[in-house]
């Protein structure tokens, strides 16, 4: 029965191949076989049909069935086939064709189909079109419509668009729902205006609305990034959600006040909520460790890990769990034990995404740990991420930082696409490591990736000026200043300047301080550089003007930092802090060998005087 319905409706009028043809038609047939096959001429079985494609998110069938139907009686669909369609539109594209064939069959002023396409523009980002089909509407709009039309501009990334299409819908009389409020803060959290966030959400609580668990889930979400009052709000909210029974009833709330209380450092609080959730998923236990790792408690993170696991069930560590742990050890500089983690993960076959190796780079680039990020490199490899850009751009930076400017280029030659963050891992490799025979080449090649490829930024420019400095071609710089479309920071004169102290050339150097001199500013790099080459110049009453000059404007030098790798672990030490448990040892050791040099100088200078 099931070939004869076939059969039955693959007669003349459509004029396809048979491939193609048994292709449609198989989109047409559903699980359950059907006794007796629809009629060309009535839409039901069709929309029953496409129905049920939905109901199983069959999109790609679905359509398929629509493009069948339209093949063989074009003038067939009704109102209620184009809104189940438009609700299965995957791009732009197919939403623009159901509209226009809406249009042909008059069918597009239908309120369901009228709203379909609405919802259509505004899921996909149109905004635009969102709003002239809105604008368009035949009948009174509803607060659906109105709601729909708002977040085609949160989606759109336009918070000032919504807020305005929010001010028209209060005018016109339409009340604004718990779905309303949320979609307007959704608007404004997706462009990180996050301040006012918190004040439409007073602003909802004030006008009596009740807000909804997705309203409270956004304000938590905002209020680790308002200064000074952060803590305060999210507690102010945790106690709203708990006044309306909103906390324990939604999980995602839940979660929401885990990361929120973790995002702030207040572990406590967080460990709290967590232990007081009725019921816990992977994104909850997931927000406990990243919180932990964020925070620096390497081991708590990996303690949680552990009980995650232990507990068994459906809800297992995955791969952002484990990726969460890896990260915080590798930025707290425990590069052995991120690495023995990451084995770990690899031998209970938890294949890593893109984020794991990338962030472990990233921790080995800040530390120059390039032993691991070779590793890493070959577990990337292996796992056949190597290709993925993120990783890529996290293998140039390790790289180029660790001073392995060959390896970076290598990497970097590879890509099949580049972004901004290539380009300029890239440039900086060359800009950090060239020496001098390849300085030269370095600019010339920088400049021509970056007029081919890019929009210099400030940085860029930065970066060509140091160059160009380092290669001798301190004209060049000059004129890569001069023509530069922005106004050139206190980066780029410092750049220039330390060119003309590498190069001895003192009349431009006269000139670039002038420019220094006349910039304000809050540090001291640049006034030290100045300071140093007036000493080196033996222009000492000049040297101590500039120094005069940055002590009486309260600014200080930042101390300086060095990092030394010993067993596998990188150490930090910062100019006159002595912190460090083995600080004391250190000192001790220091004092020893000053006092070997000491003896040695004396028994030099006795072993010359024998001599004369």
């Amino acid at each position: 029965m099931h070939r004869l319905r076939l059969r039955a409706i693959a007669s003349p009028p459509l004029a396809l191949d048979h491939h193609k043809r048994r292709r449609l038609l198989s989109a047409f047939a559903s699980d359950q076989p059907i006794r007796h096959h629809p009629p060309i001429d009535s839409a039901i079985p069709w929309n029953k049909l496409l129905r049920d494609h939905l109901a199983r998110s069959r999109r790609d069938l679905a359509l398929a069935l629509y493009r069948l139907m339209r093949a063989l009686s074009p003038g067939l669909p009704n109102s209620y086939t184009l809104s189940l369609v438009l609700r299965a539109a995957p791009s732009t594209r197919v939403a623009s064709a159901v509209h226009a064939h809406a249009l042909h069959l008059g069918l597009h002023a239908h309120p369901d189909v009228a709203g379909q396409i609405l919802a259509a523009y505004a899921r996909l980002g149109r905004a635009d079109d969102a709003r002239h089909v809105f604008d368009a509407l035949p009948v009174t709009r509803t607060t659906l419509s109105w709601n729909t039309l708002i977040s085609a501009y949160s989606i759109g990334c336009d918070p000032d668009a919504a807020r305005a299409a929010f001010a028209r819908m209060v005018a016109s009389g339409a009340r604004p729902d718990a779905v309303t409020w949320t979609t307007l803060l959704s608007a404004h959290v997706r462009c990180g205006r996050h301040p006012e966030v918190l004040e439409l959400f007073g602003d909802m609580c004030s006008s009596g609305c009740e807000g909804n668990a997705e309203a409270v889930a956004v304000a938590l979400s905002a209020c680790p990034y308002t200064a000074g009052t952060a803590l305060a709000n999210g507690r102010a909210i945790h106690a709203y959600g708990l006044v309306k029974g909103i906390v324990h009833a939604y999980l995602f709330v839940t979660n929401s006040l885990v990361c929120m209380y973790g995002k702030l450092g207040e572990m406590e609080e967080a460990e709290k909520v967590f232990q007081e959730a009725r019921q816990k998923n992977a994104v909850t236990w997931n927000a406990l460790i990243t919180s932990y790792a964020a925070a620096g408690m390497c081991n708590e993170a990996l303690d949680v890990l552990s009980r995650m696991e232990q507990r068994g069930g459906i809800v297992v560590p995955n791969v952002v769990s484990w990726s969460a742990v890896i990260g915080g050890f590798a930025s707290s500089g425990d590069m052995e034990q991120a690495l023995e983690l990451f084995r770990q993960m690899q031998h209970r076959r938890l294949l890593p995404n893109v984020v794991t190796p990338a962030t472990v780079l990233s921790a080995c680039a800040d530390i120059l740990a390039l032993w691991l990020g070779q590793e890493v490199h070959g577990h990337t490899i292996k796992a056949v991420l190597d290709r993925h850009l993120l990783v890529q751009n996290g293998l140039v930076n390790m790289y180029g930082k660790c001073g392995r400017v060959t390896s970076a280029r290598k990497v970097f030659d590879r890509m099949r696409s580049r972004d901004l963050i290539s380009w300029n891992s890239m440039i900086g490799s060359y800009g950090m490591h060239a020496t001098q025979g390849v300085w030269q080449r370095a600019a010339v090649c920088s400049i021509r990736w970056c007029k081919s490829t890019i929009s210099p930024s400030m940085e860029h420019y930065t970066c060509m000026v140091d160059l160009l400095g380092r290669a001798g071609l301190l004209k060049d710089a000059c004129e890569l200043i001069e023509t530069m479309p922005v106004r050139p920071d206190l980066c780029i004169w410092g750049a220039l300047l330390n060119s003309c102290r590498m190069h001895g050339n003192a009349a431009m150097a006269e000139a670039t301080i002038a420019k220094v001199l006349q910039a304000e500013t809050d540090t001291t790099g640049n006034q030290m550089l100045i300071t140093n080459l007036y000493a080196t110049c033996g222009m000492w009453d000049d040297s101590k003007r500039v120094r005069v000059m940055t002590k009486e404007a309260g600014l200080k030098k930042n101390p300086g930092q060095s990092c030394i790798e010993v067993k596998n672990k990188v150490f930090a030490f910062t100019a006159g802090n002595a912190s460090l448990p083995e600080a004391e040892e250190i000192f001790s050791v220091l004092d020893d060998l000053y006092a070997e040099m000491e003896d040695e100088k004396h028994a030099k200078c006795e072993a010359i005087a024998t001599i004369v």
